[in-house]
C-alpha cells in the first residue's frame, strides 16, 4: 500500500500484485459492466481491477467489506448503481462526486452521523433516485422522540425533504411512502383530536349554542340578495340599538 495522495490514483487504489489477482478479476466481471466485490474482506479496490474497469463499470457492489475511505470512487466516472451495505466503518467526508449516481445503498452500515450522509449526498449525487439506510443506528438516535411516529417514519420523511428528486426511498415510492406511512402517522396523531372536538360539539348544542350559530348563518345566505338601500337600512338600525350610542336623524 502506498502513502494516499489526493491527487494521485495510486493513493486510493492498492498497489499490491498478487499471483491470483488476474484470475480474481475475471471472476468478478459480469455482463452490462457490473462488478461484485462482496464478502472479499477488502479495504480498499484492487490496482490491477481499477485500472482496467473504474472507467467503465456501472454497477458496483462492494457490500460485506471494511471500506473506510472512499476517495477511490471518484474514478468510477460512469458508476449508475453503488451498493456498500455492511461497511461499517464508512467515512462520510471521503464520499466523492458522483454525477451520475442513481442508486445508494448503504444499510446496516452502523451509521451515527446519518444526517451529515443525507446532506453530503445532497451535495454530491445530483442525479440520485433510489437510497436505502436502513438499519443503521442514526435513524433512532436523529429522529427519536418526534412524534407518535416511528424514528424510520420521520428519518424517510427528513430524506424525502432534503433530496426533493429522490424517487425512492428504503425501497418505498415517494408516492406510496406519503399515502402509506403518512397516513397511518397521522391516524394516530389525530384520533384523539377527533374525539374531543365530538363531544365538545355535544356540549355546545345542550348549551343552545347550536341556534346561535344557525342565526349567525341566517345574515350570510341572505346578504348577497340585500340591495344597496337595505343594507344601508341595516346598519343603521344596528347602530341605533348600539348601548349608550344614539341614532343620527
Amino acid at each position: 500500500m502506498v502513502t494516499p495522495d489526493p491527487y494521485s490514483f495510486n493513493g486510493f487504489i492498492s498497489n499490491s500484485t498478487c499471483g491470483s489477482e488476474d484470475g480474481f478479476t475475471d471472476i468478478v466481471l459480469e455482463e452490462d459492466n457490473r462488478v461484485s466485490l462482496a464478502y472479499e474482506n477488502l479495504c480498499t479496490i484492487p490496482r490491477r481491477l481499477a485500472d482496467k474497469f473504474a472507467a467503465h463499470i456501472k454497477f458496483l457492489d462492494l457490500s460485506y467489506n471494511n471500506f473506510r475511505n472512499l476517495k477511490f470512487l471518484m474514478f468510477f466516472e460512469e458508476l449508475h448503481t453503488l451498493i456498500l451495505d455492511r461497511n461499517s466503518n464508512l467515512d462520510v467526508n471521503t464520499f466523492p462526486y458522483m454525477l451520475n449516481l442513481k442508486i445508494l445503498w448503504i444499510n446496516n452500515c452502523d451509521i451515527c452521523n446519518l444526517t451529515d450522509w443525507i446532506h453530503r449526498i445532497e451535495r454530491h449525487c445530483p442525479a440520485l433516485e433510489q437510497l436505502s439506510c436502513m438499519g443503521n443506528p442514526g435513524i433512532q438516535t436523529a429522529f427519536k422522540n418526534q412524534g407518535p411516529g416511528s424514528p424510520t417514519t420521520y428519518a424517510r420523511e427528513y430524506i424525502l425533504q432534503v433530496l426533493p428528486n429522490l424517487k425512492f426511498v428504503d425501497g418505498i415510492s415517494r408516492h406510496s411512502f406519503s399515502s402509506r406511512d403518512r397516513k397511518a402517522e397521522l391516524d394516530k396523531r389525530y384520533l384523539t383530536a377527533a374525539i374531543e372536538p365530538s363531544s365538545s360539539c355535544v356540549f355546545m348544542k345542550g348549551q343552545g349554542h347550536e341556534e346561535s350559530t344557525s342565526a349567525s348563518e341566517k345574515p350570510k345566505s341572505t346578504s348577497p340578495t340585500l340591495s344597496f338601500k337595505e343594507l344601508f337600512r341595516l346598519k343603521s338600525t344596528k347602530k341605533a340599538k348600539s348601548p349608550g350610542g344614539s341614532s343620527s336623524n
